[in-house]
């Protein structure tokens, strides 16, 4: 996994390769996303539209609760 991300000119560029951006492809070709702004804005509004910090997928046996792992986040203390 490499990401970089940068601000120009109140823009934000993200540099996303190998795994993540096979991921991403993947993604997109499952859910027929137009585009990689089309995939970001689907994926922000589930995030933006929860309640809390988690959502809840169905599993076999019911909700599972998912949130993001916590190496994802930034540390309380910054």
């Amino acid at each position: 996994m490499s990401v970089q991300s940068r601000i120009e000119n109140n823009r934000i560029i993200l540099e996303i390769d190998n795994g993540d951006k096979e991921t991403i492809d993947s993604l997109m070709r499952k859910w027929n996303f137009s585009d990689h702004q089309s995939f970001l804005r689907f994926a922000s509004s589930v995030l933006l539209d929860t309640n809390g910090t988690f959502i809840y997928l169905q599993g076999d046996s019911g909700p599972v609760r998912v949130s993001p792992a916590a190496h994802l986040l930034r540390n309380p203390n910054q």
